[in-house]
């Protein structure tokens, strides 16, 4: 039997907006701190409790 995985990433940003500021979203990037995270090898620091 195949299977398929949907993953709903609501609000999964890659990028700050012009007007970020107006909003208190100055610096999101939840993709490129995730990445920045792997890189580093932090991706498991919250499973391991670090």
């Amino acid at each position: 039997m195949k299977r398929a995985f949907i993953m709903v990433l609501d609000s999964f940003g890659i990028g700050a907006t012009e007007d970020a500021d107006r909003f208190g979203d100055v610096g999101s990037d939840t993709l490129g701190h995730i990445a920045e995270a792997c890189a580093k090898g932090e991706a498991d620091n919250g499973r391991k409790g670090r």
